[in-house]
């Protein structure tokens, strides 16, 4: 009983998180979402616009290293980043059981075609970076840029065009999610609001 389970296990995880990269029902290639890559004409019409450029900008930027900066982003978009070092686990043991499996089955005729989805799912674990690296950072020629990120917007199509005075901070471990309530953020934008001349923000109705 448990081959067929396993094998279902493997089939719907790659499905499902590596396939095709749909976590909680969104969809990275929807037209939405194609808009918020680096090289999407909507990307490059904003950050050209300088009309207002002589005001003073505030730039608070989150970064963290883009090994597993997938599941640092998508436990912060759920509010669960509690459970990123959890996944991040979970995927050490996905890849090496698919390893073992790989070699195991590809040893037998009978498992064969299990050992082909286990390779398929070991290669995909082991692409999984690079692959979300490309997709949020964009490419040079065929290889993902290494740039610095917040693990969904690279900092360089963060930093609104300015030629005024700017206040600019990067606080470090906070990525794109959570940089509205991790607590070193938003102590960060308190001070970058400061800085910018914000002495009293005005009360919610």
């Amino acid at each position: 009983m448990i081959g067929p389970v396993l094998d279902k296990f493997l089939q719907d995880f790659f499905e499902s998180l590596v396939g095709r990269l749909f976590v909680d029902g969104l969809d990275f290639t929807s037209p939405a979402a194609v808009d918020l890559r680096p090289t999407s004409t909507t990307m490059q019409v904003q950050y050209a616009a300088r009309g207002d450029a002589a005001l003073r900008r505030a730039n608070v930027l989150g970064s963290i290293p883009p090994r597993n900066a997938v599941f640092y982003v998508f436990a912060s978009a759920v509010r669960k980043d509690n459970k990123a070092s959890e996944w991040i686990g979970w995927k050490s043991v996905l890849k090496s059981y698919a390893k073992t499996c790989k070699h195991v089955s590809y040893a037998t005729i009978v498992l064969f075609e299990r050992g082909r989805r286990c390779a398929r799912l070991d290669r995909s674990l082991g692409a999984l970076d690079n692959a979300w690296l490309g997709a949020t950072n964009g490419y040079v020629g065929r290889r993902p840029r290494v740039v610095p990120s917040d693990g969904f917007i690279p900092h360089d199509h963060s930093e609104y065009p300015s030629s005024g005075p700017i206040y600019r901070e990067v606080v470090t471990g906070v990525n794109h999610n959570n940089l509205p309530y991790n607590p070193a953020s938003v102590n960060a934008i308190a001070r970058a609001l400061f800085a910018v001349g914000a002495q009293q923000l005005p009360l919610s109705p």
